[in-house]
């Protein structure tokens, strides 16, 4: 997920309080997290930019990080917590 400041996290990390970056570069609160679980498939995209811009996607309106970047994301916070 795109944070409104430019930060990149997982979506598990998404609180109330924070700000995405909508499609037209405003902010967008979030105020609530809800977690479902899906009702139908989901399906992750790899763009195959050369360039990291090019592996950021919009979903539902806000800007989020493709199957790249999801997994670049995973393997540091898994480094992060063998560390600990």
């Amino acid at each position: 997920m795109v944070l409104d400041d430019g930060k990149l996290i997982q979506a598990s990390e998404v609180g109330p309080g924070m700000s995405f970056v909508g499609l037209d570069g405003r902010s967008v609160a979030v105020t609530a997290i809800t977690r479902e679980k899906p009702t139908a498939d989901v399906f992750n995209f790899d763009t195959g930019s050369d360039s990291e811009l090019g592996h950021i996607i919009v979903a539902e309106g806000v800007l989020v990080g493709d199957l790249k970047i999801q997994n670049e994301l995973e393997d540091e916070q898994g480094e992060i917590e063998l560390r600990r």
